[in-house]
C-alpha cells in the first residue's frame, strides 16, 4: 500500500512539474509578465526587454490564446521568466510594435491570476503621484481640460524609476469617455535623454462594478532599454473633455469632478514595487450651460500659411491655451500658455490642410482658420 502511495505521489508531483515547465513556455501575447491578465505593468515589462532580440515564435498570432515560445534564455531580473514573453507579436524581436499586441488584447485574462504587486507608500516619505489641471480655469459643460501627470517632489524625488501605472476612475455623467486623448509623455526628467524611447499607453473602458457610471482610463508610462531615471516632476499630460449637458443630469449647482487613483505599480530598474502615495483629485464644475463665449478681437497671426510654425499676438488678451482641429473635429494640437499675449505654436506631425485654430484668452475664445502647407 505505502509503495503504491509513493508511486501516486511521486507521479503528481512529476506532473506538477511538468505542468510548471510547460507553463513558462506557453505565452498569452500581451501578458508579458506572465500573471494572468494584459495591462499596463505588461508594457513596463516589455519597455525593460526593449530592443532584445531571439528566435521567432512558432507560428506566431496576435490572438489570445496559449502559444508555445522559443526560449531566448535572456531573462527578467529577480524571476526566472524569459525575455521572449516581452515579444508580444513574435517576430524575433521587441520593439514598438509589441506595444500594439498589448493594446489589442488589453484587460484579457487567463488562468491562474496573480494580481500585480502594489505599494501604497507613506505621506511624507515617499513620493506621491498628482493629478493637476495648470490652467486653473472655470471649468463649463464642453470643456477641455489639459492635465498634467506629476510625480515626486523635490523632498520626495523617484530614485530609479523604470515605469508606472495606474488608473484613474471618473464620473462618466461628467467626462466624455469617448473624448480622452492618448498619454502624451513630457520631455524633462523622465526623458530626460530626449531620445523619445519612453512608452506610454492609455486605455478607457467603463467597467461593471458597484459604482454605475464609472469610467475607468488605465496610463502607463515607461522608460526603455532597462535604464532607470532619478527625479521629479511633470512626467505626462492629457486631456479630457466635460459633457456638454451636465446641467440635465445634476442640476444646475455646481458639481465636483473626482479623478480617484488605483491600482498604482511603479517599479524601479530591476522591476520591484516601490512605494508610491496616490492623491486624488477634485476640481469644481460650474454646471449651468455658459460656457466661455466666443469673442471677436484683431489679432497678428503669421505666417498663414504656414508649415509647421504659427505666431500669435492677441495684443492686450491673455492667452491660456491653444487648440487644433481638423475639419472632421478631431483635435491634432494643443498645449497651455500661462499668461501670455504672445506665442510660437510648434506643429509637428501634422497634415496638409485648412484647420480651426482656438485661442483661449482671459476674455473668451478666439476662433480662426489656418493653412498648413508643406510645400
Amino acid at each position: 500500500m505505502n509503495i503504491f502511495k509513493n508511486k501516486v505521489l511521486l507521479l503528481g508531483g512529476l506532473l506538477l512539474l511538468f505542468s510548471g515547465v510547460f507553463a513558462q513556455n506557453m505565452t498569452w501575447p500581451g501578458d508579458v509578465n506572465n500573471n494572468g491578465i494584459a495591462n499596463g505593468v505588461d508594457l513596463i515589462y516589455m519597455g525593460y526587454a526593449y530592443g532584445v532580440q531571439g528566435p521567432q515564435r512558432p507560428n506566431a498570432d496576435s490572438l489570445w490564446t496559449s502559444q508555445i515560445i522559443a526560449p531566448w534564455q535572456f531573462f527578467f531580473p529577480s524571476q526566472q521568466l524569459d525575455l521572449a514573453f516581452a515579444d508580444t507579436n513574435g517576430d524575433g524581436v521587441v520593439d514598438s510594435l509589441d506595444k500594439n499586441i498589448i493594446e489589442s488584447n488589453y484587460r484579457e485574462t487567463h488562468l491562474p491570476i496573480f494580481p500585480d504587486s502594489s505599494i501604497i507608500g507613506i505621506t511624507g516619505v515617499d513620493p506621491a503621484l498628482v493629478i493637476n489641471y495648470p490652467a486653473n480655469d472655470s471649468i463649463f459643460p464642453g470643456s477641455t481640460l489639459d492635465l498634467e501627470i506629476s510625480l515626486g517632489g523635490p523632498n520626495q524625488p523617484v530614485n530609479n524609476f523604470f515605469g508606472i501605472s495606474f488608473t484613474i476612475s471618473f464620473d462618466t455623467s461628467l467626462v466624455n469617455e469617448n473624448n480622452i486623448s492618448d498619454v502624451f509623455v513630457s520631455s524633462g526628467w523622465v526623458d530626460s535623454s530626449n531620445t523619445n524611447l519612453v512608452l506610454s499607453l492609455g486605455e478607457v473602458y467603463i467597467e461593471n462594478g458597484p459604482i454605475v457610471g464609472e469610467g475607468k482610463f488605465d496610463v502607463c508610462i515607461t522608460r526603455t532599454l532597462g535604464t532607470p531615471v532619478t527625479g521629479f516632476g511633470q512626467i505626462g499630460t492629457f486631456s479630457i473633455v466635460m459633457e456638454d449637458n451636465i446641467s440635465g443630469k445634476v442640476g444646475n449647482s455646481p458639481v465636483d469632478l473626482n479623478l480617484t487613483l488605483s491600482n498604482v505599480v511603479m517599479l524601479d530598474h530591476n522591476l520591484q514595487s516601490v512605494g508610491v502615495v496616490p492623491v486624488n483629485s477634485t476640481f469644481t464644475v460650474i454646471a449651468a450651460n455658459n460656457k466661455q463665449p466666443i469673442i471677436d478681437h484683431k489679432i497678428d497671426l503669421f505666417p498663414n500659411p504656414t508649415k509647421d510654425r504659427l505666431h500669435i499676438n492677441t495684443g492686450n488678451l491673455i492667452m491660456n491655451k491653444v487648440e487644433l482641429f481638423n475639419l472632421i473635429g478631431q483635435q491634432v494640437h494643443h498645449e497651455i500658455i500661462k499668461n501670455k499675449t504672445e506665442h510660437t505654436c510648434q506643429f509637428n506631425q501634422t497634415e496638409n490642410g485648412i484647420f480651426i485654430l482656438k485661442i483661449y484668452t482671459n476674455k473668451g475664445i478666439l476662433v480662426r482658420k489656418i493653412l498648413i502647407s508643406s510645400e
